[in-house]
């Protein structure tokens, strides 16, 4: 090629190449607003709705792992759509878009379920299990096995004489058991003459006695008997779980008690033949009759009763007890006999008594001194023959935890508490004492700590300690089934002396603080 060839190819080259960027220029510039335009179009449309129906609060829609809505603008490319509802079976859709339009249309969940088991023990007469989709009602049943829309339910169980209620959560593919098993007593009642109707606080007609009344909710009760000729009767029962009570009486009478009821008013006013007259009326109905024989005999015995009371009067209460018992033989069933019986004697009785209770006090009081006595006894035993032991004070305390119970709190104290002893000796020769000795070590000192505790009185546990403070190891030899223990003396500079000092002034306290913390947690 000639040298005027090569320069008019390089001179179109310069020409063209302007073009040529402007021409790309424009391709990707129209790339660019396409794009847009299509974009604008490419959205993602759908609606839900739960078994058909729209009514259920919003659902959640998620594209990519991340929060979408209808109509909202999607890229293209490969996406993951789900739609949840806490009361739907979950959709889930993956896909690779384009541009354009990516409609769903109606996504119709499934409605979620589960299933809920129900048990009644006993068997209930009515069992209803309501929920805002569902509710159902069985008759005569032990339980059942049912496939529910997921949700909250109310179950009831009817009783004859009482309903029970228990709420339960069912969640999607998961079963929720319910058990009713209400504690029934029953109640058997009895009267005579028998076939008088029984009847509850409501009105409600359970029989004829005799009759038993099963399934009643434990609680108080309220039973009313009536029977033709005879005074209604009302009593009130506490019905408890898995029991039957049984009811006795005898029905009285309706023209017994009215004749009665006579001879009693005439009585209470001081008209003793019409009272005794009354009484006969009422023995017609009623025949051999306690309270109406009482009755009629009670005239007999008004004269025994005036010198009762008169000997109590002057204070000769064996006397008037001497009366009563002479007017019990007419007046035996008298509830004012009685009550005058018991009010002299135990009048009579009260010096008796009172001299039984200071004897009693007075002996309980010896007892606790010599249980006191025998604390310090055991505890003299349990630090004779250390040497010093003289030295250091005795400290006592007193509480109202049972002594077995302060015995272990103090050695569990002491053997696991900052600073910690060591238990050296630890014993309960009788479950109302106890004896302990700790130790603990600092260093090249020691300290020993004594506790003997006693059971001086009911409510009254005395504990008695002492604390012995040494520089160095003791020696300790068991002789006779005692322990002593063997103190030789060392040397002490200035320091030591103080710092012993200090350990003296320390331990004591010490001490007793580790054994209140042990009763504070009791």
């Amino acid at each position: 090629m000639s040298n005027n060839d090569d320069g008019s190819i390089r001179l179109w080259a310069r020409v063209l190449r302007p073009l040529a960027w402007w021409f790309l220029l424009v391709l990707v510039l129209y790339g660019i607003r396409l794009h847009q335009r299509l974009m604008e179009n490419t959205r993602l449309h759908f609606t839900v709705t739960v078994a058909g129906h729209g009514g259920f609060p919003e659902p959640a829609a998620m594209l990519d792992g991340q929060a979408a809505e209808s109509g909202q603008q999607i890229t293209p490319g490969w996406h993951r759509f789900q739609v949840t509802h806490p009361k739907g079976v979950t959709f889930n859709k993956s896909m690779l878009t384009g541009y354009g339009r990516l409609d769903f249309g109606c996504i119709d969940l499934q409605r979620a379920t589960g299933t809920l088991m129900v048990t009644t023990r006993p068997a209930a007469k009515s069992l209803v299990i309501r929920g805002p989709e569902f509710q159902q009602t069985w008759a005569n049943t032990t339980g059942t096995n049912v496939t529910v829309p997921t949700d909250e339910y109310l179950v009831t169980a009817q009783y004859p004489f009482s309903e029970e209620r228990n709420s339960v959560v069912v969640s999607a593919n998961q079963s929720a058991a319910v058990t009713i098993a209400p504690r029934f007593g029953a109640v058997r009642l009895e009267s005579d003459p028998t076939g008088a109707t029984v009847r509850n606080e409501n009105g409600t007609v359970l029989g004829t006695t005799p009759v038993t009344v099963p399934q009643l909710k434990a609680g108080n009760w309220q039973f009313t008997l009536d029977r033709d000729g005879y005074e209604s009767l009302s009593t009130r029962m506490v019905i408890k779980p898995d029991q039957t009570n049984l009811f006795q009486t005898k029905l009285v009478n309706r023209y017994y008690a009215a004749a009665l009821r006579e001879a009693q008013s005439y009585f209470k006013n001081g008209r003793y033949a019409e009272a005794a007259s009354a009484a006969d009326e009422a023995l017609k109905h009623q025949a051999d009759d306690p309270v109406a024989m009482t009755l009629r005999r009670e005239a007999a015995g008004l004269n025994h009763l005036a010198q009762a009371r008169l000997n109590a009067d002057r204070g000769n209460y064996l006397a008037a007890i001497a009366e009563l018992h002479d007017s019990t033989n007419f007046i035996s069933e008298s509830a004012e006999t009685r009550q005058m019986l018991a009010d002299y004697t135990q009048r009579e009785t009260e010096r008796a008594e009172a001299e039984k209770k200071r004897q009693e006090a007075e002996l309980a009081e010896q007892r606790a001194r010599g249980k006191i006595q025998e604390l310090y006894k055991a505890f003299n035993v349990l630090v004779s023959g250390f040497e010093d032991a003289n030295k250091y004070r005795e400290h006592e305390l007193t509480t109202a935890v049972e002594v077995g119970v302060v015995a272990s709190a103090i050695q569990q104290a002491f053997s696991g508490g900052d600073p910690s002893f060591k238990i050296v000796r630890s014993e309960q020769p009788r479950s109302d004492l106890f004896a302990l000795q700790a130790r603990q070590t600092m260093l090249l000192s020691y300290r020993d700590c004594f506790i003997v505790g006693s059971q001086v009185r009911p409510g009254e546990t005395r504990i008695v300690f002492k604390v012995l403070e040494y520089d160095h190891l003791p020696v300790l030899n068991l002789l006779g089934g005692l322990i002593t223990a063997t103190i030789t003396q060392s040397g002490q500079n200035s320091t030591q002396r103080a710092q012993f000092q200090e350990q003296i002034r320390r331990g004591a306290p010490l001490v007793e603080e580790r054994i209140r913390q042990a009763l504070g947690s009791k």
